[in-house]
């Protein structure tokens, strides 16, 4: 555990935290959390993993930016110019009230800025939901367990939300249609969301509908249909194209020592999510955790990699502007590769730089001093775990990174 980690305000819901990193210095991080059922409001939380030793420890905990009630559906998207963030959430007038409002800050080298509030789209009365954003950033859904299913553009330069699309409404009274989770197909064609279970003899679905066509609620396709023990839980796209869902084995929080079986023990699978029905290839419980267990969620991870607004008036970091700076990645290959790989890049003449790698929990994992008079390095790295990982290059104050896979 981090030093001084303990008791950062956090309860066990699932869009309670999400961490990103601090956009002037990559080795401190923002860890951002609400307080759905208690202790109220927006708070941050600052780690600086170069403290302690390298061990890492929380230096600034708990900061109240807010302290109303918050939805379950704090989450983050990179800026447009892909370097800063926004910090989006909504608060929650549950129960007996309801509210359209969303919530912003924008998190740069600056800090926080001061808190954007935005009227727009249908009312929400819970305060459990979530948001799902696309591939690039450009659109959002939001859905509550009340049914509400609503889609929105984003605008990652301005952060305005816009032109909503209700698919379905909220309820006005029970039995709710416990909509869970959402995620868009790579090319936005399709979306996938899961409804859970409230109660025996309930059933659970994982429904595909079509975003293409004129009435996206009449398109809707019923993929799955699982028993009330074998609750459908979060979706989400991953880097590889397919979109992964995991499976709550009922029987409450923690599971007992010998529940292990093959509900929970691994996750769902839609292989093809760009293909219509069936063609989208489901494989239930086919990806197998390695001996670990699955619950409703996933990590509230945001896509730490999503690269500039490209063309936009605030895409002032890419590699076209850096190059007027001097430090450019004109190429990484190949991409994925397995831990092997040449990276081109340019340089400020005269002047050297550091080049870095980081694992997806900000860990640094390679170094190497790039002199004034090198253009390329082949990296070899043989034994790199499968996964993601962030390639930095610095120099003096300018920086870029390039994200690659290693498969």
């Amino acid at each position: 555990m981090l030093k001084n980690g303990d008791s950062i305000v956090m309860g066990l819901w699932y869009h309670e935290v999400v961490i990103i990193n601090n956009p002037s210095d990559i080795s401190k991080y923002y860890v951002f959390s609400i307080g759905v059922t208690g202790n109220y409001g927006l708070y941050y939380s600052i780690v600086d993993m170069n403290a302690n030793g390298g061990q890492g420890e929380v230096t600034q905990k708990n900061t109240m930016l807010q302290n109303f009630k918050m939805v379950d559906c704090l989450t983050a998207i990179k800026h447009g110019n892909g370097r800063d963030w926004w910090i989006i959430f909504r608060k929650s007038d549950f129960p007996g009230g309801n509210n359209s409002d969303y919530y912003e800050y924008l998190i740069s080298p600056n800090g926080l800025s001061n808190m954007i509030v935005q009227n727009v789209g249908s009312i929400n009365s819970t305060n459990a939901a979530s948001i799902s954003f696309n591939s690039d950033g450009s659109k959002f859904v939001f859905l509550n367990y009340k049914g509400m299913l609503e889609i929105y553009d984003f605008d990652r330069c301005t952060g305005v939300i816009s032109n909503p699309v209700n698919i379905h409404p909220e309820k006005t009274q029970g039995p709710w249609p416990q909509r869970w989770s959402s995620a868009f197909s790579p090319s936005d064609s399709l979306l996938y969301v899961t409804q859970i279970a409230a109660f025996a003899p309930d059933s659970c679905y994982l429904k595909q509908y079509n975003l293409t066509t004129t009435n996206i609620a009449t398109s809707a396709h019923t993929l799955w249909t699982t028993p009330f023990m074998l609750n459908m839980g979060q979706l989400k796209l991953a880097p590889d194209g397919k979109i992964y869902q995991s499976n709550n084995y009922y029987g409450g929080y923690p599971y007992s020592d010998t529940t292990y079986n093959m509900y929970n023990m691994n996750l769902s699978v839609i292989n093809s999510p760009d293909s219509l029905g069936a063609a989208c290839n489901l494989q239930p419980y086919s990806f197998y955790l390695g001996g670990k267990r699955t619950y409703f969620g996933f990590p509230n991870n945001p896509d730490y990699f999503l690269g500039p607004k490209v063309g936009s008036p605030c895409d002032t970091l890419s590699a076209f502007t850096q190059a007027a700076h001097n430090v450019v990645i004109s190429n990484l290959f190949p991409n994925p590769n397995n831990g092997t790989f040449t990276v081109n890049y340019f340089l400020q003449t005269g002047k050297t730089g550091e080049l870095k790698i980081f694992n997806t929990n900000g860990q640094k994992i390679y170094q190497q001093h790039l002199p004034h008079y090198t253009y390329s390095q082949t990296i070899e790295l043989n034994k790199l775990p499968v996964g993601i990982y962030a390639l930095q290059i610095q120099s003096g104050e300018k920086m870029i990174i390039k994200k690659f896979v290693v498969k």
